[in-house]
């Protein structure tokens, strides 16, 4: 088959047009941009990133995608914010702070205080 390099720019408008669609519209034209680079025998992924060293460099992707599905630039920034104050800090701390939480709502909840101790379920924080 004859492939001719389109230039990069040129797929500006389509990739704009990506971006607005809907989380759902999104994964049906990756889905056939997948079949279609399959069908002309275009193996393994289809972006370039090389792997993350760190959480923290997946942040901008992350948010990237936040902002494609259209969340308020308010919810992105606190998502931005906490995401980083989290991963910055010692995981031990993020967990004697998980610890301090569940206690503090779990008196207010058993003192009559508060209507329920938000974090039942949450599980050990920590990451690899």
């Amino acid at each position: 088959m004859n492939r001719q390099h389109i230039p990069d720019n040129s797929l500006e408008p389509t990739t704009k047009a990506l971006q607005q669609l809907s989380p759902q519209s999104q994964e049906i034209a990756a889905s056939l941009v997948r079949q279609l680079a399959q069908r002309e025998g275009i193996n393994g992924p289809l972006s370039q990133a090389p792997g993350l060293q760190t959480p923290v460099e997946g942040i901008p992707l992350w948010l990237a995608k936040l902002k494609a599905e259209r969340y308020s630039e308010r919810m992105v920034h606190m998502y931005r914010y906490l995401a980083s104050r989290y991963l910055e800090q010692d995981p031990a701390l993020v967990s004697n702070e998980r610890k301090a939480l569940t206690s503090l709502f779990r008196f207010l909840h058993q003192e009559g205080l508060w209507p329920s101790n938000p974090l039942n379920g949450v599980g050990l924080v920590g990451y690899i």
